[in-house]
């Protein structure tokens, strides 16, 4: 397939999710997320923006630099839905932060977007 040099100004890619249950046991769920296509001085200035951030946080919340780079390039979802797995978790704001302080979203989003924006997404596993 011939490269396309002009590309889409967003990307999407399934994010796997691990946690434990109720019961202890390991669930995996997945939604589809779409993120912002960045250029690489994009990128370059979003990565020296999240290693400032971090230095300047106590070890506790340097999570907070990785959230606030997803607040940044995660612009929507796509099967997303509420605990009863009956209603759709439209995407904003809100529901933006309830994702990006559960640790195990925030690690899987931020590596898949990183990833792709670097290296070969088609190649990594999530």
């Amino acid at each position: 397939m011939a490269f396309v040099l002009a590309v889409n100004p967003t990307f999407r890619d399934v994010i796997h999710v691990e946690m434990r249950g109720e019961t202890g046991k390991l669930e995996r769920s997945s939604f589809v997320a779409e993120f912002k296509r960045l250029q690489l001085p994009e990128l370059e200035e979003l990565k020296a923006a999240v290693e400032k951030e971090a230095a300047e946080l106590p070890p506790a919340e340097k999570w907070r630099a990785q959230a606030s780079a997803m607040r940044e390039v995660l612009v929507g979802w796509l099967e997303m839905v509420t605990a009863d797995k009956k209603t759709v978790v439209e995407f904003n704001e809100t529901n933006r932060e309830l994702l990006l302080v559960i640790p195990q979203a925030l690690t899987a989003t931020q590596l898949v977007f990183w990833t792709n924006s670097y290296g070969n997404g088609a190649r990594e596993k999530n």
